[in-house]
């Protein structure tokens, strides 16, 4: 869909992100970012993003995959539901293009990567990114690296107090 019609509906219009957008501008410019809203013009279904990082995990490239789909999509604007744009991303992440391209024209994972993501929504997940820290905290959206340390530390001693009552309890 277009980029308008999904701000609208998330957000009840372009403008209202706008405040949003521009935290998140300038927390990315903070860690030397390049966040280009105004370069994107649609909102894609990524599923066929998603097989692409699966697949990539074969080869041990997911973050690699992850991250120029990133590039693609929020510094240069791509659209990321057109095969072309897809398959040159992962040949630039070290995936064979002609192969990249017969699994997106298949069914392979579209299952799998769907379930996985109603568990995500089922868990409350809802954007991205989001951090579910040792199974106790869940950090969404952009979050400055002090918070995020915050949110490790208190998750860690959550973890160690629930590990701590386990142990009683046996």
């Amino acid at each position: 869909m277009s980029r308008e019609d999904y701000l609208t509906t998330k957000f009840g219009s372009p403008e209202r992100y706008r405040a949003i957008g521009g935290r998140v501008s300038a927390a990315a410019a903070a860690e030397g970012l390049i966040y280009a809203p105004d370069k994107i013009t649609r909102q894609p279904n990524t599923l066929d993003c998603h097989r692409l990082i699966l697949w990539a995990g074969e080869t041990g490239n997911a973050g690699r995959m992850k991250q120029r789909l990133m590039d693609v999509y929020f510094t240069e604007g791509g659209d990321l539901s057109d095969r072309d744009v897809l398959v040159e991303a992962a040949a630039a992440s070290g995936l064979d293009a002609a192969e990249a391209r017969r699994r997106l024209a298949s069914d392979r994972d579209i299952e799998r990567v769907a379930k996985e993501a109603e568990s995500a929504k089922e868990a409350g997940i809802d954007g991205v990114p989001c951090f579910v820290l040792g199974g106790v905290i869940a950090v969404q959206g952009a979050q400055t690296p002090d918070h995020l340390v915050q949110a490790i530390d208190r998750a860690a001693q959550e973890y160690a107090s629930r590990q701590a009552a386990e142990l009683v309890m046996r």
